[in-house]
């Protein structure tokens, strides 16, 4: 129709309106994040990079506030970080509380809306619980309505809570791919941090340790001469030991090439420097001749390319002491080419050295002691024990004076002693050697710190006393003062100790002796030991020519003394009559218990003698009798004579048994004769 016409097209395009804000938000925030991301790891300092990653997250997430919290390995709160004006992040956290659940969880917590109820939407939830946790009443007093707190996790360990917080609502909604973006930044930047802070702590403390380290420390650089010995393997120098040999003076060369950078309080002390300059300066005293066999040692070792060292040497303080030492040093990391920095420590080892060959002397002693205790063990009387014992002790210990003395009765006696000081018996109670047994303890030391010590010569100044057991005592003494050790008393103490088993052990052999050859009832010589004597009579009568006389004796009745006074009386009687017989015979006669009520008398070198002995035997007997009141028991003696002759040798068997056979006569005639 040709008429113009106008044509309108309407579109709704809120959604294209919607999706071009949402991406101008987008790139906004994601300019923001660029942004933040590049200020977070500008920082190594923990406490600047705090305040970034804060004041990034704020500029990036728009919120009004934000805090971060870092943890230990254990999940403990370390530190917090809180911008003024923002509300604090305690250390103490509530157990129940936003920060708790997201170091339960490991997860971000975001809350979109707070009620003033202290209702959250959408809930926060206790893992295994129902009840939604609150608000804290803080956050609601300032206003926040929204709250994002992301953890930063780090092998599968939280280490930090960012924590945002804002006063609009759904402030963080959608915006969960920033915050883990943020969050992973945070997390390698915070890594970076944590490793420098500890980095830096470690500084410190290495710097404190070496300074106040109880041992002497030196930071050396070697690198002159690793440079010497390198233009002597250019040189075509194969063998450094043999060089070494042939050219001493190349030692002291490379000792003056020595640089010493620095050094710890203990090394001043140790050598007895005022300060580091002067021993720098004073080096040289340091390292005399003698620390040359230390010197060769390190340079063979750099040598061999090795990094590591340690040897014993000598060194020299500044007040020209000698110190024994123990040196180790080791190459720096990173320095291993050129040796410019090596640690070097020092350890006084002079006491122990000197401790050791103390040791080995005590040592020593204790061996050669026990050698001689083995020689006490072969000995079977008190006196070789004590005179052995005196030698070593005099051999061994070394000492000079020495006296054994043991308890006899109420005086202590000198039982063997060796030195040109003649030893005294002492009365109970008195001096120390009784003190000594008294206490059951050691004495030692200088006669005038000993008030009890009477020595027997004036010259004596010094001594041990030592009990031995219950026994006796061990004594020693020097014309020197404080001429004796701990050692030297613990050595004795040993000695003493094995003395008094030694004589405990002799004491019972001879009591063992003595009850194998001794009648129990009446302490006679038994049967078994009649044997013994009559052949060993037998052979000295042959080797001399010369007669004895063996005598059973009988008691005649002695049932009659059992049937009145029992068996107990009877023994008490033949007690008795032991020792009426023993009374009426020589010292020289031996009187045997044969059995029962019969004893034998051995008279060495008798003939014609026998009846004046058993007349005399008989009146001692009755006498005896009477005064006992006990005539009317008819109590007598029948006596059997056997003679061994040169002219008529006997056996002992054939001499016992015509002893036994004239006694038998005897017995026979008293019944004939009534």
């Amino acid at each position: 129709r040709g008429q113009p016409a106008t044509i309108s097209v309407n579109r709704d395009i809120t959604e294209r309106k919607r999706l071009e804000e949402e991406l101008r938000r987008r790139v906004k925030e994601l300019r923001l994040l660029n942004q933040a991301l590049q200020r977070i790891p500008s920082r190594l300092e923990l406490e600047e990079l705090a305040e970034n990653v804060v004041a990034a997250a704020r500029e990036a997430t728009g919120a009004d506030f934000a805090g971060m919290i870092l943890f230990d390995q254990e999940g403990k709160p370390l530190r917090t970080f809180n911008p003024p004006g923002a509300p604090p992040i305690p250390l103490k956290m509530r157990p129940r509380g936003f920060l708790a659940w997201v170091l339960k969880t490991k997860r971000p917590l975001l809350v979109h809306e707070t009620q003033e109820t202290g209702a959250t939407e959408p809930p926060v939830i206790w893992p295994g619980e129902t009840t939604p946790l609150p608000v804290h009443p803080l956050l609601l007093e300032l206003g926040v309505k929204s709250i994002a707190a992301i953890p930063i996790v780090r092998e599968g360990k939280v280490t930090a809570i960012l924590s945002l917080h804002s006063r609009r609502p759904r402030n963080f909604e959608g915006r969960d791919e920033l915050l883990s973006a943020l969050a992973r930044q945070v997390e390698m930047a915070l890594e970076n941090a944590l490793l420098y802070e500890k980095v830096k702590e470690e500084e410190r403390r290495f710097r404190h340790l070496f300074e106040e380290s109880p041992v002497s420390l030196w930071v050396e650089d070697f690198s002159a001469i690793k440079a010497r010995l390198d233009d002597l393997k250019d040189q075509g120098v194969e063998d450094l030991d043999a060089f070494l040999r042939e050219n001493p003076g190349f030692i002291e060369e490379c000792a003056k090439l020595l640089r010493v950078v620095a050094v710890n309080r203990t090394t001043l002390e140790l050598y007895k420097a005022d300060h580091f300059s002067d021993l720098l300066q004073r080096l040289p005293e340091v390292l005399p001749p003698e620390a040359k066999p230390l010197l060769k040692s390190q340079f063979l070792a750099m040598w061999k390319g090795e990094k590591e060292f340690e040897a014993v040497g000598v060194n020299y303080t500044l007040a020209g002491e000698p110190l024994t030492i123990f040196l180790r040093w080791r190459v720096f990391p990173g320095h291993e080419e050129r040796y410019d920095r090596v640690l070097v420590s020092i350890v006084d080892i002079t006491a122990r050295v000197m401790a050791e060959k103390k040791l080995n002397v005590y040592a020593e002693k204790l061996a050669a002691l026990h050698q001689a205790v083995q020689a006490l063990q072969q000995l079977h009387s008190e006196e070789e024990v004590c005179r052995a014992a005196v030698q070593g002790a005099a051999k061994i210990l070394g000492f000079p004076l020495c006296v054994i003395s043991l308890i006899r009765g109420d005086q202590t006696v000198p039982e063997a002693w060796v030195g040109d000081i003649s030893p005294r018996p002492s009365k109970r109670g008195e001096g120390l050697a009784w003190k000594t047994i008294r206490e059951h303890r050691s004495f030692w030391g200088n006669v005038d710190q000993l008030p009890e010590a009477k020595p027997v010569d004036e010259r004596i100044k010094s001594g041990i006393s030592v009990p031995i057991g219950s026994l006796g005592v061990l004594q020693a003494a020097s014309t020197k003062p404080d001429a004796f050790t701990e050692d030297d008393v613990r050595l004795a103490e040993i000695l003493a100790g094995h003395i008094n088993e030694e004589l405990q052990r002799v004491r019972l052999e001879a009591e063992l002796r003595r009850q194998a050859i001794h009648d129990p009832l009446t302490g006679l010589y038994n049967r078994r030991h009649l044997t013994e004597v009559l052949e060993r009579e037998v052979r000295r009568a042959k080797r001399y020519g010369r007669p004895f006389t063996v005598m059973i004796v009988d008691l005649d009745n002695f049932k009659n003394v059992n049937d009145r006074y029992g068996h107990l009386g009877g023994d008490e009687v033949l007690r008795k009559v032991a020792q009426v017989l023993q009374e009426s015979v020589r010292e020289s006669d031996l009187l045997f218990r044969y059995g029962g009520d019969e004893f034998v008398i051995v008279l060495p070198e008798t003939d014609g003698a026998t009846r004046r002995v058993a007349a005399r035997l008989r009146k001692r007997l009755a006498n005896w009798a009477k005064k006992q009141g006990m005539d009317d028991v008819g109590l007598g003696l029948s006596i059997g004579v056997a003679r061994w002759t040169p002219e008529e040798p006997l056996s002992v068997e054939d001499l016992l048994r015509r002893a036994d056979a004239a006694l038998y006569r005897a017995k026979r005639r008293k019944k004939l004769n009534g």
